[in-house]
């Protein structure tokens, strides 16, 4: 992470979540898996764990970061916990985040 602040390189924040995503694929494959044979990671219902595992992985698409798109289960996961209550609110701040991420990508 320390090439985002360099100025003067314009793929370090690309790099840098690219490099996040590949430390991070051998979770997704655990949290993947574990989607294929229930709706949430601990069960039938949404618990703890799919609010601490949403807080990392379910805003990476709202930052135009990550799509999961080899991941069906995980997708599937996040489109199922956006539709609970307080979602909307929440997503309001991630998305000004995601604006001001991509003005200071564009100055880079």
């Amino acid at each position: 992470m320390a090439a985002l602040a360099k100025k003067g390189n314009p793929t370090a924040f690309a790099d840098a979540v690219k490099q996040g995503i590949e430390e991070v694929a051998p979770v997704l494959s655990v949290i993947e898996q574990k989607l294929s044979k229930s709706p949430y990671v601990v069960g039938s219902s949404p618990t703890a764990a799919d609010l601490l595992c949403y807080v990392e992985f379910g805003q990476l698409p709202e930052l135009h970061m990550y799509d999961f798109k080899g991941y069906p289960n995980i997708a599937a996961w996040i489109a199922r916990m956006q539709k609970y209550p307080g979602y909307q609110e929440n997503a309001k701040g991630v998305i000004a985040l995601a604006g001001i991420f991509k003005a200071r990508a564009s100055k880079m």
